[in-house]
């Protein structure tokens, strides 16, 4: 009888999640690999002046896959990090004039004061000049402020090290608007009257078509289970899969940065014991 063509598999080609409560699915394309352990330590029976064991049976099962991917959509965070209501939040159409938050003050009360400080912080041409980062509105004297900006990957100008960006001090008057660095910073009702030392803080995000947040380890989260399909690379009409029906995630889906290089995250997957399917995994190559 002649010798049958050997199976094997080559490359990764999508993984796909399955919520077992609402049996959605969200698929992954992006990926560098997905490799599964199901190494079991051997615990040996040793005693007397053997050096030898007189047994070994097989301990615990390690039963884990290793999952590398190089994409953050919002439907498979909720699998790979602790998750609650709220800890993804995705806008699918973005924000057409961008967003300005609303300041906080840090340290002391006079700057973010709608009376004797600056009542609000807005953009000052529906979005358009807005650059993206975390700001601060610094104390420069009773009457005056300085803008500082954390980010120049919108194009920001810094004017010191300091990462100042206004080149003359904001002078903002009761209730009429200061503009500086497409935003406008409003005076408040009153005599204004800012204290030395005095910072205040809020956050930009330019104009966009599409926005997803996600909150790591928000209060309440918890990990959820899924089923899990891995394919090969479709050769010909060889077609191959690995099944896992009941799985969790060890979290590690953050964001990481990485020099010229595409950002990717590894999740390290418990493959469990799943009574109804009546195994932990199914392995399937169809034609060779």
């Amino acid at each position: 009888m002649a010798l049958s063509n050997p199976l094997f598999n080559f490359g990764i080609h999508q993984a796909t999640l399955r919520d077992l409560v609402t049996h959605e699915l969200f698929t992954m394309l992006v990926l560098d690999g997905g490799e599964a352990d199901f190494s079991q330590d051997l615990i040996d029976l040793r005693g007397g002046s053997s050096a030898f064991p007189w047994a070994s049976a097989p301990g615990e099962a390690k039963g884990e896959l290793k999952l590398t991917v190089k994409e953050y959509n919002a439907g498979i965070m909720k699998y790979f990090s602790p998750w609650v209501s709220g800890s993804v939040v995705e806008d699918t159409d973005g924000e057409a004039a961008g967003n300005v938050s609303t300041p906080v003050n840090e340290v002391g009360s006079t700057i973010y004061n709608a009376t004797t400080g600056i009542a609000t912080v807005a953009s000052s041409d529906a979005g358009v000049s807005l650059k993206c980062g975390d700001y601060l509105i610094k104390y420069q004297d009773a009457t005056h402020v300085d803008l500082y900006s954390n980010s120049s990957v919108d194009g920001t100008v810094f004017i010191n090290d300091a990462l100042k960006i206004n080149s003359a001090p904001l002078e903002i008057t009761a209730g009429a608007p200061t503009t500086s660095n497409g935003l406008t910073l409003t005076g408040g009702s009153g005599t204004i009257a800012f204290t030395a030392g005095n910072i205040a803080s809020f956050r930009v995000r330019p104009i966009s078509t599409y926005l997803l947040q996600h909150y790591v380890g928000k209060t309440g989260s918890a990990p959820y289970e899924f089923a899990l399909t891995i394919y090969g690379e479709r050769i010909g009409t060889k077609i191959r899969s690995a099944y896992y029906p009941k799985c969790i995630s060890s979290g590690g889906s953050g964001l990481k940065f990485l020099y010229k290089n595409w950002a990717s995250f590894e999740t390290t997957i418990k493959l469990l014991q799943d009574p109804v399917f009546g195994a932990v995994g199914l392995e399937t190559f169809i034609n060779r």
